[in-house]
C-alpha cells in the first residue's frame, strides 16, 4: 500500500513539473504569475484561525459552538500549543487548553468562540463564504489551512489534503481565486475518512505567505 502510494504521488508530481514545463511554450493555457518581489504579505488573524479550523463531518460535530476553539489530535499536539500562542499574541486572549492522557487536546474560550462562530458561521453550522472578500482574507485562510493540513513536496509543489470536510469547496475557489493554475484534485472515495486533496504548483505570492509560518 505504501509503495502504491509513494508510485501514485510520483506520478501526481511529474503531472505537474509536465503542466510547468508545457507552460513554457503555450501563452493560452495559464496566465502568468504575479510579481512577488515587492509582495508584502499581511495576515488576518481571524482568516487564518478559520483556516486551521476542524470541521469533521460539519464544524460543529464535535465542537461546542459556545466554548470551544478546536480539538487536535495527539500528533497536533505542537499545533494546539502554536494555535493557542496565536491567539494569545493576536487578541490578547490566554485560552483554556486541555491535553487529555490520550494526548489529544482542546481549546476553549467562550468569548473567542462566541465571536469568530457569530460572525462567520450560519445557524446551521456552514462557514459564511462571502466573509472571503479580500486577497489578503483569502491568503490567511489558505496559509491556516496549510499549515494545519498541508506539506511541502518538493520545489514550488504542496499538497492540502482535508477529510470529511466541508472546506474543500473554500480550497478550491480560493486557490482559483489567486490564480494557482496548476492543480491535480484527487477525491479518496470508499476509505474512513473519505478525503480531499489538492496536489498544487504555489505562485511565487503563496509560498511567501506559506514560508510565513514555515
Amino acid at each position: 500500500a505504501t509503495l502504491f502510494k509513494m508510485k501514485a504521488t510520483q506520478f501526481i508530481l511529474t503531472a505537474l513539473l509536465s503542466m510547468t514545463y508545457l507552460s513554457v511554450f503555450s501563452q493560452t493555457n495559464f496566465g502568468e504569475p504575479k510579481d512577488s518581489t515587492n509582495f508584502k504579505t499581511e495576515i488576518n488573524p481571524d482568516f487564518f484561525l478559520l483556516g486551521t479550523l476542524s470541521d469533521y463531518m460539519g464544524r460543529f460535530q464535535y465542537v461546542d459552538r459556545e466554548k470551544q476553539i478546536d480539538r487536535y489530535y495527539p500528533y497536533e499536539e505542537s499545533i494546539a500549543k502554536y494555535i493557542a500562542k496565536f491567539i494569545k499574541e493576536n487578541y490578547r486572549i490566554v485560552v483554556n487548553t486541555v491535553f487529555i492522557t490520550s494526548r489529544h487536546s482542546e481549546i476553549f474560550s467562550p468569548k473567542l468562540a462566541k465571536e469568530i462562530h457569530t460572525k462567520y458561521f450560519d445557524e446551521k453550522g456552514r462557514f459564511i463564504d462571502s466573509t472571503l472578500n479580500s486577497e489578503v482574507k483569502k491568503y490567511s485562510f489558505l496559509t491556516g489551512v496549510y499549515y494545519r493540513y498541508g506539506e511541502h513536496l518538493e520545489g514550488n509543489i504542496y499538497k492540502i489534503q482535508v477529510a470529511n470536510s466541508p472546506k474543500d469547496k473554500e480550497i478550491y475557489q480560493i486557490l482559483k481565486d489567486l490564480e494557482c493554475d496548476k492543480l491535480v484534485y484527487k477525491f479518496l472515495r470508499g476509505y474512513i475518512p473519505s478525503s480531499d486533496i489538492f496536489y498544487l504548483e504555489a505562485t511565487p505570492r503563496m509560498i511567501k505567505y506559506f514560508n510565513i509560518i514555515g
